[in-house]
């Protein structure tokens, strides 16, 4: 599930509500942004005009973690023996 989670654009953010079974409101709720946001990241443009609507990377992230069911994160769990998370 993960392989059409790369480089989203309109028609994979569709597929991926749809895949979850949400609609437009409930995946603004679950991304934590507004169902307008939804709706230009799904068509891929603004209504007024031609530009493009990128979809931020933190986006990205948050429906990779929604789909693998990571409904909440709290960081990563810290190990004294781990040199990379120690001071």
């Amino acid at each position: 599930m993960y392989a059409i989670l790369v480089d989203l654009d309109g028609t994979i953010i569709n597929s991926w509500r749809k895949l979850l079974k949400l609609t437009q409101a409930e995946a603004a709720t679950k991304l934590g942004i507004s169902r307008r946001s939804v709706e230009l990241y799904e068509s891929g443009t603004r209504g007024d005009s031609a530009r493009e609507v990128a979809i931020p990377r933190a986006i990205e992230l948050a429906c990779a973690a929604l789909a693998a069911g990571i409904e909440n994160y709290a960081g990563p769990e810290r190990h004294p023996t781990s040199s990379c998370l120690t001071a």
